[in-house]
Formats: structure tokens, sequence, C-alpha cells
């Protein structure tokens, strides 16, 4: 096998801030409400990236 060589490794991702609410409402011992909103002002953003890719020569 020849030598591994990495992908460049320049690419940055953008700084985000996503905001999710939790809350609940207990009726009584048994019974409790919840309500749960996920990226709430649905912001778009990236939550990771591909990476480690190597390409080998002969």
């Amino acid at each position: 096998m020849g030598s591994g060589q990495t992908s460049n490794t320049a690419f940055s991702m953008d700084a985000y801030t996503v905001v999710d609410l939790l809350s609940y409402y207990k009726v009584n011992d048994k019974v409790r409400l919840n309500l749960d909103m996920k990226n709430l002002f649905n912001r778009e953003y990236e939550e990771g990236a591909f990476g480690n890719v190597y390409a080998y020569t002969l």
C-alpha cells in the first residue's frame, strides 16, 4: 500500500444558537402534561460534518 494523505482540513462551520423549550404541568400524582418545543425560532444549522477522509496512493 502507498502512503495516506488527509483531505483539505480548512473547512469550518459557523457558530449557532438553538432555543428549545420544555415545560410540564402536574395535574395530579398520576397525570402530568408535557410541552416540548425544539428549535423555537426555526433556525437552520448544521449539526456536524464528515471528517477523517483519506486518499491512498498505490
